[in-house]
């Protein structure tokens, strides 16, 4: 009988943990979506050197474009977006059919397509559209993208 009723608590148990991660993937994932719409909104307020304040700053975090690696580390990404930025007018970066798939509490892979049309100190304008695929880590500050790639579409011969 007492095998059978502490059976009984865990099996209950468990079934709370898992409702209460459940529950966290879904804040995980809703946290994600608005943070996005944050970094793109701050891109667009204040441009290019919003973006190292959506990265994490710590040596893992890296970014590639097109399958190459654009920046190994924080402190080379942080010292082109201030550099860009004063080449920049302004930015407008926006998501289309965005998937956000929380790992778990602390942890989310963001995905999307993107455009962004930048419009430099010159005047001249450069669109893009891709795929942007990253890791997003929740640290104490908040959500920041800890491993980033852009990918744009190549014309084939």
């Amino acid at each position: 009988m007492r095998s059978r009723v502490f059976s009984l608590i865990l099996v209950a148990g468990a079934g709370g943990c898992r409702a209460i991660e459940q529950a966290d993937l879904m804040t995980a994932k809703t946290e994600v979506r608005v943070w996005a719409d944050h970094l793109a909104r701050d891109l667009e307020r204040d441009g290019p050197e919003a973006w190292p304040r959506y990265f994490l700053d710590d040596p893992s975090f890296f970014m590639a474009v097109d399958g190459k690696v654009e920046f190994r580390d924080y402190a080379q990404a942080k010292t082109f977006c201030a550099d860009f930025d004063a080449r920049t007018a302004s930015v407008n970066l926006s998501w289309e059919s965005m998937r956000v798939e929380a790992l778990d509490a602390r942890h989310a892979v963001l995905a999307s397509n993107y455009h962004e049309r930048i419009i430099s100190t010159s005047g001249k304008t450069e669109s893009y559209s891709g795929y942007f695929t990253a890791v997003a880590v929740k640290t104490d500050a908040g959500w920041k993208l800890q491993h980033v790639h852009w990918s744009s579409p190549v014309p084939h011969p």
